[in-house]
């Protein structure tokens, strides 16, 4: 066949292409699979069928990822006889015009001009410069054509291997790659009273490479690889040169594992979406915080924050975005959580609560006796809603201390947090003081 190179080596070509002729074939794709996890890394597991002859043979693989790591690729035959891979190399596709008419300086090509093609010498790629009969041409009108494909130069990114097949006809290259990444996408609507909800799950699959996989198998991993970590990909025992069906989610290692599909499209550098987990009801609970450090006080009111927690599910939910909507479509708050495992309640901080607003003072500081101080403090919610509300009040006293006084009884969470539950009527405030002692080092 032909391929066509419109491009060149500065200045362009302008009017002139180039073309080369190759008689390899490559191997038919029978199956793609992706793995792809956190952190931009994925597992490509391609199957090709390819006639081989006896004895060493060279095996091409084409249009393969151009961010594969060559250091992770590996080889085995599905069908057929043993295979021994005597040498492999991988090129992230170095064939660009420019190289192509650089390799025929001062070799026979063919300039195909509009009523006849002619013999030439490539004098020159600045231009290029060829001469015809004699006569040099500069920029010569029409296609110039490469008899064949330079040595050692590939035209997209492939995998090539010197085997020793004895028979096999059917291979699976596997290898990891750059340039795919997948994120968590939930919409979670509250239904009116905002304790049940629909929660729907999309993974979001970006493609950053020049290859297009089509049609793969696709599966999205929750759970980050070390720099130098990898996947077993070749541990399976599967003789079918596609993949097996998988459960929507299952348990992989320490890894959490979602199949979106045995079909899928995922074209060069664009994002695709797929759901994630088949949307469900989820029980919830939403509650108000304000939250303060030791020593600080509030020049202005400001807002409690809102927190979403769901109920525990019974399937793991990847590291992503929660977007919350009230029932009419509105987006009413937005968080960000991480992997969690089935049974694991989901807290989401989806942002503040105009209606809600708090002040928090320190009332006073006494040195009581030698390094021991006692800090006195205040805080006034107000709730400017029709409705009345809890607030849980966060405090962060320092250093080695002891609650001494408490105006409502607040419950030590570790040395750094001091725990309050406040009820707010509507339209109305509430106010919570506590002293602390201190003893300083």
């Amino acid at each position: 066949m032909l391929l066509l190179l419109t491009g060149c080596a500065q200045p362009p070509l302008a009017a002139t292409r180039v073309a080369y002729k190759t008689l390899e074939a490559a191997p038919e794709r029978q199956a793609l699979a992706l793995t792809i996890y956190e952190g931009g890394q994925a597992l490509v597991r391609d199957t090709r069928r390819a006639t081989l002859p006896a004895g060493e043979a060279t095996l091409r693989f084409p249009d393969v990822s151009n961010l594969a790591d060559g250091a992770t690729v590996q080889l085995r035959a599905l069908a057929g006889g043993p295979l021994a891979v005597l040498e492999q190399a991988f090129d992230p596709g170095s064939l660009a015009p420019a190289k192509a008419l650089a390799a025929f300086v001062g070799k026979e090509i063919e300039v195909k001009l509009a009523d006849r093609i002619t013999k030439a010498v490539l004098v020159s790629t600045d231009g290029p410069m060829v001469r015809i009969d004699g006569k040099l041409y500069l920029k010569p009108p029409g296609e110039i054509v490469l008899p064949e494909a330079p040595p050692g130069l590939e035209p997209t990114p492939t995998l090539t291997w010197r085997v020793r097949a004895n028979g096999a006809s059917a291979f699976e290259a596997g290898y990891m790659t750059g340039g795919l990444s997948w994120n968590a996408h939930y919409d979670l609507t509250l239904a009116p009273g905002a304790s049940q909800g629909r929660l729907a799950a999309w993974a979001a699959v970006q493609n950053q490479t020049s290859a297009a996989f089509s049609p793969a198998h696709l599966t999205v991993v929750a759970g980050r690889l070390t720099a130098g970590g990898g996947f077993p990909f070749f541990a399976r025992a599967e003789t079918a040169a596609a993949p097996a069906p998988a459960a929507p989610t299952s348990a992989v290692d320490e890894f959490h594992r979602y199949d979106l599909g045995p079909a899928l499209t995922l074209p060069a550098d664009q994002t695709r979406q797929w759901p994630l987990l088949d949307e469900r009801s989820v029980a919830l609970a939403r509650t108000y915080r304000f939250e303060s450090y030791a020593g600080s006080s509030d020049i202005a009111p400001r807002a409690a924050r809102v927190r979403i927690t769901l109920d525990a599910l019974d399937v793991p939910l990847a590291a992503g975005r929660y977007q919350v909507y009230a029932e009419d479509g509105t987006l009413v708050g937005r968080a960000d959580a991480g992997d969690l495992p089935p049974g694991e309640q989901a807290r989401l901080d989806t942002g503040s609560a105009t209606d809600v607003v708090g002040e928090h003072r320190q009332a006073a500081v006494q040195t009581v006796a030698a390094k021991v101080r006692e800090e006195s403090y205040a805080i006034t919610l107000r709730n400017h809603k029709a409705e009345a509300v809890t607030v849980d009040v966060i405090e962060h006293p320092s250093g080695d201390w002891r609650a001494t006084t408490q105006s409502t009884p607040g419950t030590r969470i570790d040395a750094g947090e001091l725990d309050f539950r406040l009820a707010v009527p509507a339209g109305g405030a509430s106010r919570l003081t506590y002293t602390i002692r201190v003893q300083d080092p």
